[in-house]
C-alpha cells in the first residue's frame, strides 16, 4: 500500500519498510464443513514434514488416505506442503 521510511524507527534500520494490504477470499465451505476442513488441514500441517498418511492417522486410517490420494492421482507419499487448496478440498470431500 505504501512505504514507511527507515527514519520512522529507532534505532534506524538499514532498509525502508512497507505496509501490505491482504484481501482475504471467502471460504468455499460453511458451518460444520468449514470446521472439519480446518481440523483436517491443521492435523496435516501439525507434522508437515511427515507424509499425509502418517500425519492424518489420528483422523483416518492410513489405507483410506492412501486410496484417496491414489484416486486423485497424487503420490501416496505426498507431504502436506505439496498439495494445493483444491487438492485438500477434494481430499476432504
Amino acid at each position: 500500500a505504501f512505504t514507511v521510511s527507515r527514519n520512522c524507527f529507532y534505532p534506524i534500520p538499514s532498509v525502508d519498510s512497507a505496509v501490505v494490504v491482504i484481501k482475504l477470499k471467502s471460504s468455499p465451505l460453511s458451518g460444520d464443513d468449514e470446521e472439519e476442513f480446518f481440523l483436517l488441514t491443521r492435523t496435516a500441517f501439525k507434522h508437515r514434514r511427515k507424509m499425509l498418511r502418517t500425519s492424518l492417522k489420528a483422523l483416518y486410517p492410513s489405507e483410506k488416505v492412501e486410496a484417496a490420494l491414489k484416486a486423485m492421482g497424487i503420490d501416496e507419499r505426498a507431504r502436506p506442503e505439496t498439495l494445493s487448496l483444491e487438492a485438500f478440498l477434494t481430499l476432504f470431500s
